[in-house]
């Protein structure tokens, strides 16, 4: 099981798997998803959007490049960094250790857009084998009732409309300016993210998805 699809192409290949066969050896999931937990919480809890962008992640070089570069870009801009070490690098941000769903989503919940920023291959190294190619954050980002911007670098998902792409600091700032100075026009949009992600996304979903793999044919109906 692989949630990037160059990784299931390559697998795919290494094992010579007709994808027409009925009783797959390899298979892409989306793994990250909403647990009950998190869904509970998130329902009731609409905290004052006090920041302007939330990125969740480790510091890799390319993500503290970008967000220097955001810094630079708009200065007064209120961010929060969550990811261990992110204070190292002085990046005019309150910063976060990484944190449990709950209290990360507490931090994330007040922010008005969402940053995910994928690794490239100047991160750990490279990728020596096989270069991502899908979008595997935002899912459960979507559930924060904010706006949920992404780097447009892989070209492999499963959002519906709704959700924002950036081609480099650049584009992603001007963008960031665009959003903040509408923000209450994307009510409707944010209230469509969190549906389609507490509806698509969780854990419940995922698992009936998995059943309905390993599951005889003819008891697919009984999953509900």
């Amino acid at each position: 099981v692989t949630n990037d699809a160059n990784a299931y192409n390559y697998y795919l290949n290494m094992l010579k798997e007709d994808v027409s066969t009925k009783h797959k050896r390899v298979l892409q999931w989306n793994c990250l998803s909403i647990s009950n937990r998190l869904l509970d919480f998130v329902k009731g809890y609409n905290p004052p959007k006090d920041y302007d962008i939330c990125f969740i992640g480790h510091p890799y070089p390319s993500r503290v490049s970008f967000m220097n570069q955001l810094r630079s870009l708009i200065p007064e801009l209120k961010m929060a960094l969550i990811g261990d070490t992110w204070s190292n690098y002085n990046p005019g941000a309150d910063t976060y250790n990484t944190m449990d769903e709950i209290e990360t989503a507490k931090i994330a919940m007040r922010s008005k857009i969402i940053i995910i920023k994928h690794r490239n291959d100047i991160d750990l190294g490279g990728f020596p084998i096989i270069a991502p190619k899908s979008v595997n954050r935002g899912y459960i980002e979507l559930a924060y009732k904010s706006i949920v911007l992404i780097d447009d670098s892989r070209s492999s998902h499963t959002f519906a409309s709704g959700v924002e792409w950036f081609n480099g600091a650049t584009d992603a700032a001007e963008k960031i300016k665009s959003i903040l100075a509408n923000y209450e026009s994307y009510a409707g949009t944010i209230n469509n993210l969190y549906d389609y992600a507490t509806t698509k996304f969780t854990h419940r979903e995922r698992m009936i998805k998995v059943l309905n793999c390993i599951i005889s044919s003819r008891y697919n109906k009984l999953i509900l």
